[in-house]
């Protein structure tokens, strides 16, 4: 019975603690990206980290033999407090001349690539 009691403990603890925080996905969504890949979703949101204050993930992340943090740290499995996301949208609103031109200088990107290889293709 005490075994049984402290696995239901433990199990609770863990759904509050997958309540409170959150993913890529769930700040696409936000965004209104929720078709867009999770690649797509880290630039974006590595952006909003580096000049806008956007929350950074919790943790750090491995790269390359050291510990990042901030906007270096975030990748597609990243996780977030859930309630420092939502205070970001609800203070600023993310303005979508903000977002407008993120997704220009993404477009632009892919532009350069496909022209690149276009131009790989012929040669």
């Amino acid at each position: 019975m005490t075994v049984l009691t402290h696995s239901r403990f433990i199990g609770s603890a863990a759904v509050r603690m997958r309540q409170e925080q959150c993913g890529i996905d769930y700040i696409g969504r936000r965004l209104g990206r929720d078709r867009s890949t999770p690649e797509t979703v880290v630039r974006l949101v590595r952006e909003l980290i580096r000049d806008h204050g956007f929350p950074p993930p919790l943790g750090y992340r491995r790269w390359r033999g050291k510990l990042v943090q901030g906007a270096d740290a975030v990748t597609p499995r990243s996780v977030w407090r859930r309630d420092a996301v939502d205070c970001f949208f609800e203070d600023d609103g993310t303005p979508p001349a903000l977002i407008a031109k993120i997704d220009q200088a993404d477009l632009a990107a892919q532009h350069d690539a496909l022209a690149a290889n276009a131009a790989s293709l012929v040669a």
